[in-house]
């Protein structure tokens, strides 16, 4: 039986030890169909320890300290009561196979907040609910991105939502994992369903660039030995020293891979390529080192 929860929190800042959680919103799935959600808005100067609070964090989300404060926000331990309730009616802890797995966008951040809540309450059995190994959308997002089947400007939420058209009122933490929940679906439906291969050959395509690389090197070698250049063991000691270097670099949108020669000149570049992605780039390298070119 799989069991996910999907999690979502707005806190008042970045720093889970000196921060708190304002809101915390949750979706429970067990083997793919949705059994609740819920919205708990908790105060957060009712932690018990002192929580700081970030105006930046608050201009973000358009809310102000009056609102968090107010009565329409509960008491911090009743909401943690509440929420250890919701746990307790899917979840033995007693039983150290059934936990959820825990999926959202940036997992680690949010679960990081819930784990310094458990400590502010005073308990120690976060483990005995949450399967540490975690799922992340966001991960995943960065991960497209990097294969080039994501183009967008910025990995936030929101700009993802409207790329994959998901509806999503931004920083208000129920809207926020009903979408990361679509979104969650649309990708792995898209990318990761086994009937949809592209994905699998782009990956193992990728995989393949350290073959790539080597093939690459060994096709430079042949070009400057054809050039009348010596390999190391058949230089003579007047004969000149010299050897290459390949390096590739990759930022958004641009995969760039460069040839440096060594010789007796010093350090210096001799062939250099920039293209949206791994298989141009390595495609004009060969052509530029065909011998006889």
């Amino acid at each position: 039986m799989k069991k996910v929860i999907y999690i979502d929190t707005e806190t008042t800042g970045l720093d889970k030890v000196k921060h708190g959680m304002r809101e915390l919103a949750y979706i429970i799935e067990v083997d793919g169909e949705e059994l609740e959600s819920g919205l708990f808005k908790i105060n957060p100067l009712t932690y018990n320890k002192e929580v700081e609070i970030d105006q930046k964090a608050l201009d973000i989300s358009n809310k102000t300290l009056d609102e968090i404060t107010s009565d329409e926000y509960a008491d911090s331990v009743d909401c943690f009561n509440s929420f250890i309730e919701t746990l307790d009616k899917y979840i033995d802890k007693f039983d150290k196979e059934d936990k959820f797995i825990v999926n959202g966008y940036n997992t680690p951040f949010d679960t990081g907040f819930i784990q310094e809540w458990f400590k502010d309450n005073n308990h120690k059995y976060y483990g005995s609910y949450f399967n540490y190994k975690e799922l992340d959308v966001f991960a995943l997002v960065k991960f497209l991105k990097y294969m080039d089947f994501i183009d967008t400007p910025s990995d936030k939420l929101e700009i993802i939502c409207e790329y994959f058209n998901v509806e999503l009122e931004a920083h208000n933490a129920l809207d926020d994992i009903r979408a990361t929940k679509k979104l969650n679906s649309i990708l792995t439906n898209r990318y990761l369903n086994i009937e949809t291969p592209e994905l699998i050959q782009k990956t193992l395509n990728q995989l393949e660039g350290p073959d790539k690389l080597s093939e690459l090197e060994a096709v430079i070698m042949e070009y400057y030995l054809s050039k009348g250049y010596k390999l190391e063991k058949d230089q003579q000691e007047d004969d000149e020293k010299w050897n290459f270097k390949v390096e590739i670099d990759s930022l958004y949108k641009r995969k760039s891979l460069s040839v440096l020669m060594f010789d007796k000149d010093g350090i210096r570049p001799v062939f250099t390529t920039t293209h949206e992605n791994y298989e141009d780039v390595y495609k004009a390298a060969f052509v530029h080192f065909k011998i006889g070119e």
